[in-house]
């Protein structure tokens, strides 16, 4: 059975977010295709576990930033891993990762996929671009996750004729069964009129103060599901300003994400950075067809949320254009209804594993037999 080795520095069920949904993805659809996925990780202790038949390997971060963790321990063992593996894919960004493989020479195929160029810490970001260009220039194939990514991020030009464009998708098993949801939970979302729905890791390029200045205005309540540096910071702040239209949920589990979807107007993802490179949550939406309001940031959430066909599309830190569209769809169901049902089909056409996975199969087994 052929190995594929995926570099992230992190990972289930360490942390959750986007990214680690869209790597568990990659490698439960692998498995399925004949493969064997290993998953190596940073967190906060060694560790191992298994996720879907992904076998994920921890190693305790040292120092470094949190989106920018080292570990010693990792560095010692990056060389067993690549020995027994048939194919490196590299999750970008992911700074210990890449300064490793950028300074050794590597024998076996290396897959890139590109997750969103470093946006922050410029500083930082000037010093690391060489060890980042060294590494694609080492690459088989730089696997960008849509064509908008591709053609916004700078750093991939001078490498297009290596890039093969492969989307995410969305694993629909994770939205059948589950456990009951808590009576109280049910009454307490049925006692709202109409809400817009944020569910992600509180960052700070998710724009959510943003979405604060736009509260003031919105006909309705505003859900914000998740966990993250921001949390405290936007918990004081809707204290303080008296936004009591805005609720901070923290944490739930799927059963309550499934029925906060389903009951919601629409979903509000009003990222200000290219750093949200895809919007996985928008896929999501899109499974229960429900209409998104998205911010256009060059990357892939104009490509799932296509403007005027599955929601709106405003500029980044527009948070009249926020409020303006949030509330144009809480008005007409008619218009939340189309675009829901343009946001399922366009999902069924594009975002399956059936489709997108199986592009991945199919170049790891090209990469294999040339």
């Amino acid at each position: 059975m052929k190995i594929i080795t995926h570099f992230f520095k992190t990972f289930f069920p360490y942390t959750q977010g986007g990214l680690e949904e869209a790597i568990r993805q990659i490698g439960k659809y692998s498995n399925a295709c004949g493969f064997e996925t290993r998953v190596v990780c940073q967190a906060h202790e060694n560790s191992y576990s298994v996720v879907d038949g992904i076998h994920a390997y921890a190693f305790k971060s040292c120092f470094g930033h949190e989106s920018a963790p080292f570990s010693l321990q990792l560095i010692k063992e990056y060389k067993k891993f690549i020995q027994e593996t048939d194919i490196i894919q590299i999750h970008y960004p992911s700074t210990c990762d890449e300064l490793y493989f950028s300074l050794i020479g590597l024998k076996k195929p290396v897959v890139i996929t590109f997750h969103c160029a470093i946006n922050k810490w410029n500083v930082l970001r000037k010093i690391y671009e060489p060890f980042a260009k060294r590494l694609f220039s080492k690459a088989t194939v730089i696997v960008p996750t849509s064509q908008n990514l591709l053609d916004s991020s700078l750093i991939l030009q001078n490498y297009r004729e290596k890039c093969e464009v492969i989307n995410l998708w969305i694993d629909e098993s994770r939205f059948q069964g589950g456990d009951e949801i808590d009576n109280e939970f049910i009454a307490k979302v049925n006692g709202l009129k109409r809400y817009t729905l944020f569910i992600g890791v509180l960052r700070w390029y998710k724009g959510l103060h943003v979405l604060l200045d736009a509260s003031k205005s919105i006909n309705g309540s505003i859900l914000i599901v998740g966990e993250g540096p921001m949390f405290d910071e936007l918990a004081v702040r809707i204290k303080k300003e008296n936004l009591v239209n805005v609720h901070l949920l923290g944490f739930q589990p799927e059963c309550n994400l499934k029925y906060l979807i389903q009951n919601s107007s629409c979903l509000v993802l009003p990222s200000v950075s290219p750093s949200e490179a895809f919007g996985q949550v928008l896929l999501e939406s899109s499974f229960y067809g429900k209409p998104m309001v998205s911010t256009e940031l060059g990357t892939g959430t104009s490509f799932v949320n296509l403007n005027n066909v599955t929601g709106y599309v405003v500029s980044p830190n527009d948070s009249y254009g926020l409020h303006s569209k949030i509330n144009s769809l809480f008005a007409n169901k008619n218009l939340r209804e189309e675009f829901g049902k343009n946001a399922r089909k366009r999902l069924q056409s594009n975002f399956t594993a059936h489709i997108q996975g199986q592009r991945y199969v199919d170049l790891y087994n090209r990469l294999l037999n040339s």
